[in-house]
């Protein structure tokens, strides 16, 4: 999924781990070549808010928010990504069920890592 989703966009990690360890969490997957930053919240506890902390991806990378989807498994990913006028997909093989997905305003739902492939390299 995420080869083929990186064929034809940039992608970043936004999380609420600490950022030290989502950067050790991706090398360790040996994932890294995947994405073009990692973003988590600060030791001091900056952008705990994911809400502020997708807002700050967007400013720093120079992302334009209408050309952006963000892909998340809990309702506060759905949120943080409304808040920023973000296309906002859920995803149901995470944590969050399908009713809190729904409930958060979700755009789209993908069952699978394959739904969110077809779904984000769509023509």
């Amino acid at each position: 999924m995420l080869a083929r989703v990186h064929a034809g966009a940039s992608l970043f990690v936004c999380t609420s781990k600490r950022q030290r360890f989502a950067e050790k969490i991706v090398r360790h997957f040996a994932i890294d070549g995947f994405f073009t930053g990692v973003f988590g919240t600060g030791d001091d506890g900056r952008f705990d808010d994911k809400g502020v902390l997708v807002r700050h991806i967007l400013e720093s990378s120079w992302l334009d928010a209408s050309k952006v989807v963000f892909v998340g498994d809990r309702a506060h990913d759905i949120r943080a990504a409304l808040a920023n006028h973000v296309i906002a997909v859920g995803v149901t093989y995470g944590y969050g069920s399908r009713e809190e997905l729904i409930a958060a305003g979700a755009n789209l739902i993908c069952e699978s890592p394959w739904g969110v492939a077809d779904t984000l390299t769509r023509e």
